[in-house]
């Protein structure tokens, strides 16, 4: 598979419609941080965009550590809270809510480390293997653990979340991390944010089926 800056734009142009019509689809105010997952995928790919083009032209320094760093900024400080708090304010049921609660505040943990990591040490970008490589320093012994909780955050809250479709989405986030770590494990980050932007069309029809089945939204929390 090639990955190229018109992918890039292509998904973003493409996450961003969705995305507003996503927002169309919000019935009540507990759904509007859900919704907004395919805007933010939007403005992640753009940035990739951007990196692409400017990557391999020194004089276009700044816009690719901005394109970068914004990219980055989604894949290593938004989604591991974004993702597990969104869902929370989705689910209904007390214990599972709770559960949810507590792996959002694992992923607002998780998210200022690897932010701090981030600031601390930097970040740069190549091209290798027609796909975009962040190169950005990783604590020996740290990278199993961190991709570990990553994936607690960012996939296991769809296993959890009474939600129609959740589960579905659930297994195309792990096929799609299962595919990008073992086929292009070097530029790991890059793949499995663009395959999880396109798995984030899902948030639409898990909108749509939430909406349809409205009247649950105003039934009281159970045990």
């Amino acid at each position: 598979m090639c990955f190229c800056a018109g992918a890039s734009f292509a998904a973003s142009a493409g996450l961003a419609l969705i995305g507003v019509t996503a927002q169309r689809l919000v019935t009540t105010p507990h759904q509007r941080m859900f919704a907004t997952i395919p805007l933010l995928f939007a403005i992640q790919q753009a940035a990739e965009g951007v990196v692409w083009l400017t990557v391999n032209n020194p004089s276009q320094k700044m816009l690719t550590l901005i394109g970068v760093y914004t990219f980055l900024t989604f894949a290593f400080i938004v989604w591991p809270f974004w993702i597990p708090f969104s869902v929370s304010l989705m689910e209904r049921t007390r214990k599972r809510k709770s559960l949810l609660q507590g792996i959002s505040l694992l992923g607002v943990g998780l998210s200022l480390f690897l932010g701090w990591l981030l600031v601390k040490h930097g970040a740069q970008a190549s091209i290798v293997n027609n796909s975009i490589y962040y190169d950005v320093m990783r604590p020996a012994g740290y990278v199993e653990p961190l991709i570990f909780l990553y994936t607690v955050t960012t996939i296991v809250p769809f296993f959890i979340v009474l939600m129609r479709g959740a589960s579905l989405f659930g297994f195309l986030a792990v096929a799609s991390f299962i595919a990008a770590y073992s086929i292009w494990k070097t530029n790991f980050i890059s793949v499995w944010c663009f395959f999880a932007a396109l798995i984030s069309i899902g948030v639409l029809v898990v909108l749509y089926w939430r909406h349809q089945d409205n009247k649950h939204y105003n039934a009281p929390l159970n045990n």
